[in-house]
């Protein structure tokens, strides 16, 4: 009787700690914290942004009713990685109250890796936002770095450097403006996936993405996460237009092939283009985070993240998704119903995850990069 008690104890314990790991693994416990980063600046679109834009109403923020102008119904990716960092959350730089002594968020909602000149040569209407792209926010970076490091060469500017986190996840933009806005009645749908290719759509993103690596590092940069893109095929916004297409193919999550495979394309040239800037810069980490893969790993097993709606969107009305492509009938917009639990669905709106999703996905991203950024204990290098 002694005997069986004790193996019933042990299996006890071994069932508590399995269930334990696999709690810490599903909600990405593995902490960054232990790199020491003292800060971390981000660069983005409306996927990072932390307030910038601040055009987004209720029931933005929902779920998180203190973290306000996200588009979410609550926290995001970038988030994740502070709190995981040990850092508070950043503060959008346009805050004029903030200290920005953890770092700063630059990111802007809706702008692209490429500037107006690029879209209108290319005869791609860019949308209804100020010309601000990612060298703007490059820009309003250095103005930023003057303000707590007049000389880049002095020994406190170089370990403040060193010791800060750049992060930078953009591009879906370039090609929603591109070949997805189909979507939105006001925007006219553009571009096929084949003419995206004949413009080099892709090379010339991730050029400019790397031109930008570039300069941060100039400026003293020697830690940089870049986010892949995930596969938004399988959201409201590239799914709805298509709906009516008796020739587009699905993959078995019932995205849209190849709206993905070309954002694979995108991520492929993206990791070998950061490769390449790797080997030229062998004093610096340059990591790669695969939110494509994060977020397959997802679909695949949604039951046990607590998912149940893979592309209907919690926030927003009409058809199948839950978005017409009417503007006056988007979320955030008088009478556009939402629903009572985000934490079931992928999207909170028509392309913006929900806070659950965030979390998870930002969970198997940490586990992801933790090695490839070569921490240790000591908060090292």
């Amino acid at each position: 009787m002694a005997t069986t008690t004790l193996i019933s104890s042990h299996v006890l314990i071994i069932s508590s700690l399995f269930f334990l790991i696999s709690f810490l693994q599903l909600n990405g416990a593995h902490e960054l914290k232990v790199c020491g980063f003292q800060a971390i600046y981000a660069f983005g679109d409306s996927l990072t942004d932390t307030g910038n834009a601040m055009f987004l109403t209720y029931p933005y923020g929902m779920t998180n009713p203190n973290q306000t102008g996200r588009a979410s119904d609550g926290l995001l990716i970038v988030d994740y990685i502070a709190q995981s960092a040990g850092l508070p959350l950043l503060n959008p730089s346009g805050d004029k109250n903030a200290t920005f002594q953890s770092g700063a968020d630059f990111a802007y909602s809706g702008i692209t890796v490429l500037n107006d000149k690029f879209h209108n040569k290319s005869n791609i209407f860019r949308g209804y936002v100020p010309d601000f792209n990612l060298q703007s926010e490059i820009k309003a970076f250095k103005t930023h770095l003057k303000s707590f490091c007049k000389n880049p060469k002095t020994l406190e500017c170089k370990k403040k450097m060193e010791s800060s986190l750049f992060f930078l996840w953009m591009g879906i933009n370039d090609y929603n403006y591109a070949i997805a806005d189909g979507g939105i009645e006001a925007i006219p749908y553009l571009k096929t996936i084949e003419q995206a290719k004949k413009l080099k759509l892709v090379p010339t993103v991730v050029k400019h993405i790397i031109r930008a690596l570039k300069k941060l590092m100039s400026y003293g940069a020697t830690q940089v996460l870049v986010l892949g893109l995930p596969p938004y095929g399988c959201s409201p916004y590239f799914l709805t237009p298509q709906s009516k297409n008796s020739s587009a193919v699905y993959d078995e999550h019932q995205c849209l092939k190849d709206y993905n495979d070309y954002l694979m394309y995108h991520n492929i040239y993206l990791q070998e283009a950061l490769g390449s800037l790797q080997n030229e810069n062998p004093n610096a980490n340059i990591v790669y985070g695969d939110t494509y893969k994060a977020m397959r790993t997802i679909l695949a097993e949604h039951t046990k993240y607590g998912i149940e709606m893979l592309s209907q969107a919690c926030c927003g009305v009409g058809g199948k998704y839950h978005f017409t492509g009417n503007i006056t009938k988007l979320c955030g917009r008088p009478d556009v119903p939402f629903c009572s639990d985000p934490s079931k669905h992928i999207f909170f709106d028509h392309l913006h995850f929900t806070q659950n999703m965030n979390e998870k996905m930002a969970g198997l991203l940490i586990q992801d990069i933790l090695p490839k950024l070569k921490c240790n204990a000591t908060g090292k290098r």
